[in-house]
């Protein structure tokens, strides 16, 4: 089997840390070569990496996650692992609210110690393409999830390490839940 063309290399970040506040760290870094910036939030929970998913798949704990979330409507669930949803979230001034049709999905067992990864993205066709709101911006979300990496030994027993990372274009922000 040959190639089509040589496998793509990415240059890596260079995050600065821009506040720190009850054990979580947050840092951004520019995107070579695009208008993208590269958010990320890390923190070390105590607790399994099966309550750290769970809870953020919970569509009854959304609001509890970010207050600027205005409502959501859950379009489909294809299956335990994939669902679509549009989010509407209220306006800071002097900007408009924001909605999104995101797709999210996930993967990982929630029983060993590999990482679980969490992931949404803008979602667009025609089947599920929610009314547009007048008051409302359409925004995109190019990528946004959650990386659960459990730790053996390093930390008390059953502490985890989550890793939240969302790359934005400028003037969109970003829903706080996948």
């Amino acid at each position: 089997m040959k190639l089509a063309h040589a496998p793509r290399t990415l240059p890596k970040l260079n995050f600065e840390v821009k506040a720190q506040s009850s054990g979580v760290v947050c840092a951004s870094a520019e995107v070579p070569g695009s208008t993208w910036a590269a958010v990320r939030a890390t923190s070390v929970l105590q607790c399994t990496k099966k309550e750290v998913v769970k809870l953020l798949l919970d569509d009854s704990r959304i609001s509890d996650f970010d207050d600027m979330l205005d409502s959501f409507t859950l379009l489909t669930r294809v299956n335990p692992y994939n669902a679509v949803r549009h989010m509407r979230f209220k306006a800071i001034w002097p900007t408009s609210g924001r909605d999104f049709v995101v797709c999210s999905t996930w993967e990982g067992d929630l029983y060993d110690l590999e990482p679980a990864i969490i992931a949404a993205t803008s979602y667009k066709d025609s089947l599920a393409e929610p009314e547009k709101f007048p008051n409302l911006v359409r925004g995109s979300i190019p990528i946004n999830g959650y990386l659960i990496e459990p730790f053996e030994s390093i930390l008390p027993e059953d502490a985890e390490k989550t890793v939240a990372e969302c790359k934005m274009k400028p003037g969109d922000f970003g829903p706080g839940h996948v």
